[in-house]
């Protein structure tokens, strides 16, 4: 057996037994609120208030690292004043946790078992970082804690469509952010604005009319009332030979731009197609007054001569529009068409010249055909009318020329489906209608022709070839009351004809078929 070591005297032990204070066993924030008998009424989130801050610091000192040190350090302190009195050491003690603030609390915590400094720890942080009311505190003295009233996280909140901008941005973030978005925005209309654009401008090359027109329809509404995107709705109806709605176009787009030049040279040739002498010399006028030096205003010029039957100046104003510019193939085209009855060679050098400027001038193709069909070159003619509508494939009158070579050539199955075709196209056409019934007689269907015949009397009534053709098939199918009322008709119409129908009458009687003179 060991001997007992006997414990050396201290300063402590001279001085006496040093009387303990008795410690609480309740919670320590109980244990520090002051008990005032003067105060009767405390406001109490007051005294949470100060309670708080206490809390919070007792949870930074309260490790399980510095707790032992600071035991320590404590108990040193004790052990070397043990010899100074009891009012000493009491005094010592209460500055000591007036100057660290927690002191006593950090000395009660630090003897209490881990899980319960834990416990502590956990509570305290909770109600740190929860945001609770006072009335929430008093309501819940059992120590459950009432969920937190802050709003729920980005993640799990729903996506607006004006979401709010990231933490941390700066004024000047979100407004470049803002500018990028606009920015992206603007031009994003432009590009759908420029392809919509450039895909009615691509079919108007094609001459896919109806489509162009289709595109040019999802345009927005202030740009479908622009001069440019009425003068290729101008063009559109001018292709699809509905020159009424094509006149209105033009019309429009002029009151939008008066100064405007570009394709002014297809308005002047729309008027002259509608026998418009007076706007026509108006328009003429007001292009030479903008720029006399532009090759539109000298067409102008020459489609109004060309109008009132004076050649030869229609001729110089063309000359002079393309030498002022040789790029333009249309000057070429108007000069070929206005020389084809007086001489065919000029007028397919013309013509030829036009297509060297611009290969795809189908108006140059079609002059061509014209003038070999007036040579009699068949093969030659049906080669150039079938190049123009290859270009052109619904040009009524493009359609009707090709079949009119077929019609020549004996293929008359082949010729009668390219006039279907064309008027489908253009119902309204009557030329190709007046040729494709002659057609129809000459393969002894009368009564389709009788039917082509009547819709022309009731479109064309002072058409006199209309009258005479419709009389001399009434006489083929034995209609013989018919036939003399619409001679009656045609005589009133064009007295001068007499010599005419006594001929057709004559060959009529003599050949007894259904033969008929070219007229």
């Amino acid at each position: 057996m060991q001997s007992n070591i006997p414990r050396p005297l201290s300063s402590a032990d001279e001085a006496g037994p040093v009387q303990k204070r008795l410690r609480s066993t309740a919670k320590q924030p109980e244990q520090t609120k002051p008990k005032s008998s003067n105060k009767t009424t405390v406001d109490e989130p007051l005294k949470k208030a100060r309670a708080r801050p206490a809390l919070s610091f007792a949870n930074i000192f309260s490790s399980s690292h510095s707790q032992p040190a600071a035991a320590s350090r404590t108990n040193t302190a004790l052990t070397k004043n043990g010899a100074q009195g009891n009012a000493a050491h009491a005094g010592t003690r209460r500055s000591n946790r007036l100057l660290s603030g927690s002191g006593a609390k950090q000395l009660h915590l630090s003897k209490l078992p881990p899980a319960t400094r834990e416990r502590r720890r956990q509570v305290t942080h909770t109600r740190n970082k929860s945001v609770e009311s006072d009335k929430e505190e008093e309501s819940n003295p059992s120590g459950d804690f009432a969920e937190s009233t802050s709003p729920p996280s980005a993640a799990l909140s729903p996506r607006s469509e004006a979401s709010p901008p990231p933490a941390g941005w700066t004024i000047v973030q979100e407004q470049q952010a803002q500018e990028e978005y606009e920015n992206e925005l603007a031009e994003h209309y432009l590009y759908e604005l420029v392809r919509q654009f450039a895909s009615a401008a691509r079919r108007l090359a094609l001459y896919d009319c109806k489509t162009c027109l289709k595109e040019l329809e999802q345009l927005p509404v202030a740009h479908q009332r622009s001069a440019s995107v009425l003068v290729m709705v101008g063009k559109v109806h001018y292709e699809m030979q509905d020159y009424a709605s094509a006149e209105r176009a033009f019309r429009s787009a002029r009151e939008i731009e008066p100064y405007r030049l570009w394709d002014m040279e297809v308005y002047s040739t729309l008027l002259w197609h509608l026998q418009r002498n007076v706007e026509l010399s108006y328009l003429a006028q007001e292009l030479l007054n903008i720029n006399p030096q532009s090759s539109q205003a000298w067409i102008a010029i020459g489609n109004l001569f060309s109008l009132q039957k004076d050649r030869n100046q229609a001729l110089t104003c063309f000359k002079r529009a393309s030498q002022l510019d040789p790029s333009c193939a249309y000057a070429f085209t108007l000069s070929g068409h206005e020389t084809i009855d007086e001489n065919l060679d000029k007028s397919i050098n013309f013509f030829e010249s036009a297509l060297r400027v611009d290969a795809r001038h189908y108006n140059a193709w079609y002059g061509l055909g014209t003038c070999y069909l007036r040579a009699s070159k068949i093969r030659r003619a049906e080669y150039h009318f079938k190049k123009a509508m290859e270009i052109h494939p619904n040009n009524a009158v493009v359609l009707g020329c090709v079949a009119m070579t077929l019609e020549r050539r004996k293929q008359l199955d082949t010729a009668l489906s390219y006039y279907n075709k064309a008027i489908e196209v253009a119902p309204e056409n009557a030329l190709v209608r007046y040729r494709r019934a002659k057609m129809m007689v000459s393969m002894r269907k009368y009564d389709e022709a009788i039917q082509d015949l009547e819709y022309l009397r009731r479109t064309t009534p002072e058409e006199a070839n209309v009258i005479f053709q419709l009389a001399k098939v009434y006489r083929l199918i034995g209609d013989g009351v018919r036939s003399a009322q619409a001679l009656a008709v045609a005589r009133d119409i064009a007295p001068k004809s007499l010599n005419k129908m006594k001929r057709l009458l004559d060959t009529v009687r003599d050949d007894g078929d259904d033969k008929m003179d070219e007229g």
